[in-house]
Order: C-alpha cells, then sequence, then structure tokens
C-alpha cells in the first residue's frame, strides 16, 4: 500500500494502515509525540495542587510522584526510625542463656527441640 508521509510529503509503501510516517521520518515523530505527551501531562500536574510532607506549602507537583516542595524540604525531611526491637523481652532469655553458658541462639534452639521433642534436650 502506498502512503504519503504526514511529515516530509514523501510516498512510500507500507503493510500497515496506522502508518502515518515514512522510515526516516518515524523517528522524529516518535521524538515529536513523546515531548508532547510530557508537556501535557505537565500541564495537567500544574493543575493540581500538593502540600509539602516537611513544610506543609501548597505548590504545584512537577510529575505525579513530588511530595515536597523543594530541594531543601526533600533533604531535611523528618527521618522515621526503624521499630527497635523488644529488649525488654529478651534480657531475661539471653540473661538465662548466658547463666547455662550459651548464646541466645543456641538457647533458643534447644528451647525449640525440646518444645517439639526432637531430640533429649535438657536445659
Amino acid at each position: 500500500m502506498i502512503k504519503t508521509c504526514k511529515m516530509c510529503g514523501r510516498d512510500y509503501i507500507t503493510d500497515s494502515n496506522n502508518a502515518k510516517f515514512c522510515p526516516s521520518c518515524r523517528p522524529e515523530a516518535s521524538r515529536i509525540a513523546a515531548r508532547e505527551k510530557r508537556v501535557q501531562k505537565r500541564e495537567e500536574y500544574a493543575k493540581v495542587m500538593t502540600k509539602c510532607k516537611t513544610c506543609g506549602k501548597v505548590f504545584h507537583p512537577r510529575n505525579s510522584r513530588n511530595t515536597y516542595c523543594s530541594d531543601y524540604c526533600q533533604r531535611n525531611r523528618p527521618r522515621t526510625k526503624p521499630a527497635p526491637k523488644k529488649q525488654k523481652e529478651l534480657v531475661p532469655i539471653n540473661t538465662a542463656a548466658r547463666a547455662a553458658g550459651m548464646t541466645y541462639g543456641k538457647w533458643q534452639s534447644l528451647k525449640w527441640m525440646q518444645e517439639t521433642g526432637i531430640g533429649r534436650v535438657t536445659l
């Protein structure tokens, strides 16, 4: 099927009904379409207002993932610390293990073996 390129106006042969550009213009047409799509998305985000997670200022995000109004707020955001281990529960177990001359892991494995009935274990 012979079609005319919408970009340069030359005739070209194609098997596709959807083709709009000749093979030499296709990469440039793809870049232009991608650029237009990015601009359109930016315009959509410009209509949306988001609240900064650090300072609470309302701002226009540049993309869907922006949650901070500036680099300063992103760098100075409050850091969350991982939850502390339950030390209060581990201290008595660790003390008993040390009194028996074992490590915490060895004590726990022997305790598990005793509870499940695997092997002959005495604590």
